[in-house]
């Protein structure tokens, strides 16, 4: 069986060795100014390191893994974002902007911010009733908040607590496809047929294509940037595993792009992942 199936983009967790990070941009806003200011101060607190952003963009040299920068705090004005030039695909990068007071749609005026900085994450600050709000938006539509309740360093630090998982992350989007899947498999087994049928209560649920409106947030030119850059898109969104019963190192996951709703045969509807490969932030895909 020929497979054209893209396994959905996957967040590997890294180990939370120390981060080199560094801050690009320019803002005539104050506030995030001041924003980047304490969480740069807080970031070196807890021992990471500081890398001057005209050294060398956000990569270190062929090798030099000790400095490569995995974070980027980027400043933009919310009517002027700005992308941070990246090399490869280890580097989060945390856009900082300031939104109006009291925005109640977040999300609508966030997301277009995300994709025009191709970023992995908007902070979009607003006073909400004179209280400062951090909202956290990524690609996958994720939205937390905190709060400006306590004094600056306690806010601070509950900021980076909401970064450091990602920026310790990498964002897996290559796919090798081998065609060592056991014939006994080529139909499935129970597990993908747990699949099939959560896909199918998904669309009962009224959930898919997508559970968010992206069409209402993105123009046309953006919608196809998204689908480019993070292989989201198609006929529905997310995606659905199972760990398998035959190897406890492998599981079976829905693809990218396909009907979740007819979540029917292995190879291009379902895929098994047997392996990671760190070296070319690479999973490995049996397939018949």
């Amino acid at each position: 069986m020929t497979n054209t199936a893209d396994l959905a983009p996957t967040l590997v967790l890294g180990s939370e060795e120390q981060l080199t990070f560094t801050t690009a941009g320019e803002t005539s806003s104050e506030l995030v100014n001041w924003f980047a200011q304490g969480l740069r101060a807080t970031i070196l607190r807890l021992g990471h390191l500081y890398r001057d952003s005209s050294s060398s963009m956000v990569e270190g040299e062929q090798g030099d893994q000790q400095h490569t920068v995995r974070l980027v705090i980027n400043l933009c004005d919310i009517d002027k974002p700005r992308s941070v030039q990246r090399r490869g695909q280890g580097t989060f990068v945390a856009t900082v902007v300031e939104g109006s007071d009291n925005q109640r749609e977040v999300m609508k005026a966030t997301y277009p911010v995300l994709v025009r900085s191709l970023s992995n994450m908007v902070i979009y600050n607003t006073r909400v009733d004179g209280v400062l709000e951090s909202h956290f938006i990524t690609i996958e539509q994720g939205h937390y908040v905190v709060r400006f309740t306590e004094d600056e360093q306690s806010f601070f630090d509950r900021i980076f607590e909401r970064i450091q998982p990602l920026a310790f992350s990498h964002l897996v989007i290559n796919n090798e496809y081998i065609p060592n899947l056991p014939e006994a498999l080529w139909q499935g087994d129970a597990c993908t047929k747990q699949i099939g049928w959560a896909g199918r209560q998904l669309d009962t649920l009224g959930l898919l294509p997508a559970p968010f409106p992206i069409h209402e947030y993105l123009n046309e030119r953006e919608l196809r940037q998204v689908k480019r850059l993070y292989g989201i898109g198609g006929l529905s969104y997310g995606n659905l595993s199972a760990r398998s019963p035959h190897n406890a190192a492998h599981f079976w996951m829905s693809a990218s792009g396909v009907d979740k709703s007819k979540l029917d045969i292995v190879g291009r509807d379902i895929l098994l992942v047997t392996d990671y490969l760190p070296e070319q932030l690479t999973m490995q895909l049996s397939v018949p």
